[in-house]
């Protein structure tokens, strides 16, 4: 484990985080999906601060089925993991799900991202939850492999995900917990 990894705290995002969380975000959607989104999308210059407004909604507007939690390390944040509760809303929830996981470029390879999933997966492992799932661009092979890497299994689902200006097949990945 390297000196970087000791010193990643992972806690619950608040409301003053959305701006940096925006930048991690747009940071890493502007290196991870060139050339699979299209550069008009990713380089519209509102990207960071629609997002930021996105964000502070959603940490204002939080339930109590949704996490959103940061990776600091010397008071920077470098990642973030939104997460929670899937399954019908009428009935108890019987698994979990990773709805965004993104961790600025300069901190990739250096443990944000897993320790972010490790921390989301034992929130499922104590909420009871059998098994997580979460969707990944097929064509992010960067992204595929993390969760592989981590113990993550495509199932052989593939949904479109149809954003304004593109849409991209995206696949099901689940863990199952014993």
């Amino acid at each position: 484990m390297s000196e970087h990894q000791h010193s990643i705290i992972i806690r619950h995002a608040r409301l003053r985080d959305a701006a940096a969380i925006a930048h991690v975000r747009v940071a890493a959607w502007r290196i991870g999906y060139r050339g699979l989104i299209p550069d008009s999308y990713l380089d519209r210059p509102d990207f960071e601060d629609l997002e930021a407004l996105h964000l502070h909604a959603a940490l204002r507007d939080i339930t109590d089925k949704v996490r959103i939690s940061v990776a600091e390390v010397a008071g920077q944040i470098d990642g973030y993991c939104a997460y929670g509760a899937c399954g019908d809303a009428s009935s108890q929830p019987s698994q979990g799900g990773i709805y965004d996981l993104f961790v600025h470029r300069e901190a990739w390879h250096c443990g944000v991202g897993r320790k972010l999933v490790t921390y989301a997966t034992e929130h499922f492992s104590a909420q009871g939850f059998a098994a997580a799932s979460l969707y990944v661009y097929e064509a992010n092979t960067r992204g595929r492999a993390f969760y592989q890497h981590a113990g993550w299994e495509a199932d052989g689902q593939r949904e479109i995900e149809e954003r304004g200006e593109f849409a991209l097949p995206v696949l099901r990945y689940r863990k199952v917990f014993s």
